[in-house]
């Protein structure tokens, strides 16, 4: 509910965040988390609400966030004290929706997604001809709907989107260094699927354009029983142990023997319980 993190943070709501099992105060916001960006100086790679969200809430946020001034949403922005137009480029139609633990899955009706991101693609591109967008593709090659949801995706949005997004956490047993050191070959199985699928699509619409990749979550993650469901959140770089650096050097050589395709690709997540990268 972006709409609820803008303008004066005493009136902002408060929601429940059931993916997190938290409260979302808001008290950092849409124009916060943008202005923090542009301070540090890196790209936002920001997602629309694709599950809850309408297409109407997409285009107002597009609007408020891009659009210079002269309508509702851009004008209560320079209100809101931000005269200039945050200009965020990369957009995300929504966020691993084929999974069933998300709020509004699509995981059952891939090809009503896929309209969706088609129409909203759209709006995203006619408030700013110059921004890109991503469509969500498998979010893991262990879900059951995996390759067949993306083809099914594609089907529908692919020549009005720019990327599809992957996600992977690579998971292996405690003390296990042999699962963990084939982390790279199953990134690339995933990869090489996913882009023959990508170029299924392209033959299929008889299209000029090749779909890009946008990895924009991945990780590698050490199965110790100690949490329910016996994954913890220890992303390998816990302690910068000699190990971590060799499995995460092999996965960076992956992305970039793969860099004609994969052209976004983000490491997860940057705060853990281990320490920070």
């Amino acid at each position: 509910e972006w709409k609820d993190s803008i303008g004066p943070k005493e009136e902002r709501r408060t929601h429940l965040d059931l993916a997190w099992r938290q409260y979302e105060t808001n008290e950092i916001g849409h124009d916060e988390y943008l202005e923090w960006a542009r301070r540090v100086d890196t790209e936002p790679l920001y997602t629309l609400n694709m599950g809850t969200g309408s297409i109407e809430d997409a285009l107002h946020c597009v609007e408020y966030t891009n659009h210079e001034g002269g309508t509702y949403w851009s004008d209560l922005r320079r209100k809101n004290g931000y005269e200039k137009p945050h200009k965020v480029k990369t957009w995300c139609l929504g966020n691993e929706m084929d999974g069933p633990w998300q709020i509004r899955s699509w995981e059952k009706d891939p090809k009503g997604y896929g309209i969706k991101v088609h129409e909203a693609s759209k709006v995203v591109k006619w408030i700013d001809p110059e921004c890109e967008t991503i469509v969500a593709g498998s979010s893991t090659p262990n879900n059951r709907t995996y390759p067949d949801w993306d083809l099914q995706v594609l089907g529908e949005c692919y020549e009005s989107v720019d990327y599809l997004s992957l996600h992977y956490y690579h998971t292996a047993p405690e003390g296990n260094i042999g699962a963990l050191m084939n982390a790279s070959s199953v990134f690339e199985d995933f990869i090489n699927t996913e882009i023959a699928a990508c170029d299924v699509m392209q033959a299929h619409f008889r299209s000029p354009k090749k779909m890009m990749i946008s990895f924009d979550e991945w990780g590698v993650i050490t199965d110790t029983g100690a949490v329910p469901g016996g994954v913890s959140q220890d992303f390998g770089f816990a302690n910068f142990r000699q190990l971590d650096a060799v499995i995460y050097g092999g996965l960076l050589c992956t992305f970039l023997n793969y860099a004609d395709r994969v052209k976004i690709a983000c490491q997860s997540l940057l705060v853990n319980e281990g320490g920070m990268i």
